[in-house]
């Protein structure tokens, strides 16, 4: 994939070719403002009717299987939207724009390889100080080295010898535990943003019980504290987040 991704980048056009540019009928524009708009309104299944009836009159116009991809990717059905992507730049290989959704949806698909070599067509196609191409970088940077290091669940209590952070290692609360106390390194390159990482509880439900920024326990160190009720039980669920994505997601069993 890699090597058939290379060819096309070097044909280097500046832009997406237009559906005149391969002899078959130009979409309007006012269609794809329409199709666009129903996206912002979230109108997706509309959307995505208008877009397959697009590209049964304009098969070779990337701007269809582009939205195709935005559709799919907004509507939470990552194949398609990986498919359409790819689809968008077996038409034009030169618009890092695609590049870089085609890496998000392969990063959030568990993809990293390939989620790394797309991102990496987007920032080196971009201009290399626009916005674009900083964060190609950024999501690279979180993809190579990961954004936790190390992270465990402990007692709360104060750092022992061989301990954590957040004291001694914990792997099950039992019931009558008032708390739950997780602990997280923060990798090297990602020290800068550790301010803008947020931990998101939830209990065993599924149901968010808790929002908020991580305490710091010295310079790589990051502690969350979640109150548990007397009746907690089952599964609960950490999820620490940075730029409105799930970094890292640990489970812990409390009760029984």
């Amino acid at each position: 994939m890699q090597a058939g991704l290379a060819q096309l980048i070097d044909l280097k056009r500046p832009e997406l070719l237009t559906a005149t540019d391969r002899g078959n009928p130009k979409v309007d524009d006012s269609e794809l403002e329409r199709i666009d708009q129903l996206m912002r309104d979230e109108h997706l299944d509309a959307a995505l009717s208008a877009l397959a009836s697009l590209s049964l009159v304009a098969p070779a116009d990337p701007r269809v299987p582009f939205r195709i991809g935005d559709v799919l990717y907004q509507s939470g059905r990552l194949d398609g939207a990986i498919a359409a992507y790819r689809h968008t730049l077996e038409l034009d290989p030169s618009r890092p724009l695609v590049f870089y959704r085609l890496g998000i949806a392969y990063r959030d698909r568990g993809d990293r390889h390939r989620a790394v070599y797309a991102l990496e067509q987007a920032a080196q196609q971009g201009n290399p100080a626009g916005q674009l191409a900083t964060r190609a970088r950024w999501e690279i940077v979180k993809l190579t080295f990961g954004v936790i290091a190390a992270a465990g669940f402990a007692d709360g209590s104060d750092m022992s010898p061989g301990g954590t952070p957040a004291g001694a290692p914990v792997e099950h609360y039992r019931r009558g535990a008032d708390q739950l106390v997780w602990w997280g390194r923060v990798s090297g390159p990602v020290l800068s943003q550790k301010d803008q990482i947020r931990m998101r509880w939830r209990d065993d439900t599924g149901a968010v019980v808790g929002e908020s920024a991580g305490e710091n326990a010295g310079r790589l160190y990051l502690v969350s504290r979640m109150a548990l009720p007397a009746e907690a039980n089952g599964v609960w669920v950490l999820e620490v987040l940075l730029d409105e994505s799930i970094v890292h997601r640990p489970t812990i069993r409390v009760g029984r």
